[in-house]
C-alpha cells in the first residue's frame, strides 16, 4: 500500500521527492502527521491535501493508520 502511496504523489499530484522523504522521516508514522508536514513545508496545497483525503478515502485507508 505505501509504494502505491507514495506512486500516487509523484505521478498524480507531482510532489517531489524530497517533500516526501522529509515528511516520512517524521518520527510518528501516521498518514495525518505525515500530511500536515506536506502542507506546512507548503509541498500540498488544500486542494491536493483534499485530493490525497480522497485518495486514501476510496481504499478505506483511516488517516490514523500507520505508513
Amino acid at each position: 500500500m505505501q509504494v502505491q502511496f507514495i506512486s500516487f504523489l509523484r505521478e498524480e499530484l507531482a510532489i517531489s521527492e524530497d517533500s516526501i522523504e522529509l515528511a516520512f522521516n517524521n518520527k510518528e508514522k501516521n498518514f495525518i502527521k505525515f500530511l500536515l508536514i506536506l502542507w506546512q513545508c507548503g509541498s500540498i496545497t488544500l486542494k491536493q491535501l483534499e485530493i490525497i483525503c480522497n485518495w486514501l478515502e476510496s481504499r478505506n485507508i483511516n488517516l490514523e493508520q500507520a505508513l
